[in-house]
This record gives structure tokens, C-alpha cells and sequence, in this order.
């Protein structure tokens, strides 16, 4: 009766050690099978370098709501224009939330996790035209001057609809590369007109010169900008903790900024971000080793 035992328990042992050695390999990560499946969720922040685009004053007062809100000096014409950004090259502050979604193989009904739709929402706060004038006058029967400016810088709060479409390198190491081709299309929440029409004196006498300086700000609405952008985003993944991970990312744009019909330009951005990226799945454990050899 024992070796019969004995005899029974060797023969299932052995079908089940069979039976182990024909099924698949587990899956690294599990997915569910649908046509697009969620694959991840991030949040960037990103440090677009930018300067605005430099108009006249009729320009800029076709961007005011209201035509009569702005300034404008009389003898404007008289000024000299500056031809170059009083602002310099600007940057500005862009935050970006985005999911992200894979592709199914329907050959054998797998997740394609090299191919990732992007779909997210962004928002930033940037300038968009600049003017900038001044005119140095003397005073009559004096060694004394009188200067005049006029500035007006314009802004807007966009918030914008972003598309991409990125191929990946192999999802499973501690560090992978991406790159795609994206599209960005946006509207301004708010829209402003800074205008300065400060004004200098410069008193001069045979010992000393002094200077009175009379600043003059005023804020004005402005009207709406659509903002269109091809994007071309690239950048590297690193899995640092389960599913998290960290991302750096690089973003050149060609942006077209239409303020609806009344002034327009194109122009290149790049921006440069960091963020923060949670991975759906669940990943196979990996020893220390086998993560210094994918770096």
C-alpha cells in the first residue's frame, strides 16, 4: 500500500512539473486587453524660454478691447522706436497633467507599451507683444531735459488641449528614452495690456545733476489669442520607486499665436521640464545588479 502511495505521488509531482514547464512566461506587467489601455498618469513642470514679439503702437492698440483704453501720445510719431525686446528674452512658467494610453497588438492580442498616446491639459501664464518708444527732450533756455516713454507689454493666462504621440524603448528597464510628435491647441483665459507712459526730468546746473523719474502703469484688457503649436517632445524615463518614476523632458514647439485676426506670429519655443510619472501595472522585481546594468 506505501509504494502504491509513494508510486501515486511521484506520477502527479511529475504531471505537474510537466505541466510548469509548458506554460507561458508571466507577463512582466499585467494589462487589460482593450483596444487603448491606460498606461500612465504625470504631471510636468516646465521652464519655457520665450520672448515676445516686438509690434508698433497701432499694432497694439488693435489689440485692446476697448480702442480708446490705451494712451497713446499725441506726437507719438515723433519717438524713437526701440527695435530690439526692452524685456529681453522672457521665460515663463508651464505646467502640464497628461495620461497616457497603449496601444493592443490585435496579432496576439498584447499591449504594444512601446507606442504611448498622450492626451493632457496645460496651462501658462506668458508674455505676447511688446512696444516700446521714447523721446529725449531739451528744455528750452536750459542745460536741463525732459524724457518721455511709452511702453506697453502684452499677456496672457492660456490654458491649452496637448497631443503626442511617443515610441518608447524597452518599458521594463530602470531607464528608458522616448520621443514623438505632438500637437497643442489653446485659448487665453485672460488676456492684459500693460501700458507705461513714464516720464524723466533731468535738471542740470553747473555743479550737479539730479533726476526725477515719474512712473505711470495702467493695466487694460485685451482681447483673446488662439494659440496652435507642432511640438516634438523627447526625454528619458527613470523608475525609481514601484511604479513611480521621474521624467526629464524637452519640448521644441512652433508655436502660431492668432490674436483673433487682429495681429499674429509664429514662433519657436523650447522648453525644459521635470516631472513626476506614475506607472499602471504590476512590474516583475528586479535585483540592484539587474538595475545598474540597464543604466
Amino acid at each position: 500500500m506505501k509504494k502504491i502511495f509513494t508510486m501515486i505521488v511521484v506520477l502527479l509531482v511529475s504531471h505537474v512539473c510537466l505541466q510548469a514547464q509548458t506554460l507561458p512566461d508571466a507577463p512582466e506587467q499585467i494589462w487589460p486587453t482593450k483596444n487603448w489601455n491606460l498606461q500612465s498618469v504625470r504631471v510636468n513642470a516646465f521652464f519655457n524660454i520665450y520672448s515676445p514679439s516686438l509690434v508698433d503702437y497701432e499694432a497694439i492698440n488693435g489689440l485692446a478691447k476697448d480702442v480708446e483704453s490705451l494712451s497713446i501720445y499725441d506726437d507719438i510719431d515723433e519717438f524713437n522706436r526701440r527695435e530690439d525686446s526692452q524685456q529681453g528674452s522672457l521665460g515663463s512658467f508651464l505646467m502640464i497633467g497628461s495620461v497616457g494610453f497603449s496601444p493592443k497588438n490585435k496579432a496576439d492580442n498584447s499591449i504594444n507599451r512601446r507606442r504611448t498616446l498622450q492626451l493632457g491639459l496645460g496651462f501658462q501664464d506668458v508674455s505676447t507683444f511688446e512696444t516700446a518708444y521714447s523721446i529725449n527732450q531739451k528744455i528750452a533756455g536750459t542745460d536741463s531735459s525732459f524724457s518721455r516713454d511709452y511702453f506697453v507689454s502684452g499677456r496672457q493666462k492660456a490654458i491649452f488641449l496637448q497631443s503626442a504621440y511617443l515610441f518608447n524603448t524597452d518599458p521594463d528597464k530602470a531607464v528608458n528614452v522616448y520621443a514623438g510628435l505632438g500637437f497643442d491647441l489653446g485659448y487665453s483665459l485672460s488676456s492684459t495690456l500693460i501700458e507705461n507712459t513714464n516720464q524723466s526730468y533731468i535738471y542740470t546746473s553747473n555743479d550737479s545733476t539730479n533726476t526725477t523719474f515719474l512712473p505711470n502703469e495702467r493695466t487694460v484688457d485685451a482681447i483673446g489669442y488662439l494659440n496652435v503649436a507642432l511640438v516634438v517632445p523627447f526625454g528619458l524615463h527613470a523608475r525609481i520607486y514601484k511604479n513611480w518614476g521621474a521624467s526629464a523632458e524637452f519640448r521644441y514647439a512652433l508655436n502660431s499665436v492668432n490674436a483673433l485676426g487682429a495681429s499674429s506670429f509664429v514662433r519657436s519655443h523650447f522648453q525644459v521640464g521635470l516631472g513626476v510619472r506614475y506607472t499602471f501595472g504590476k512590474f516583475k522585481d528586479r535585483k540592484p545588479e539587474q538595475e545598474l546594468d540597464d543604466l
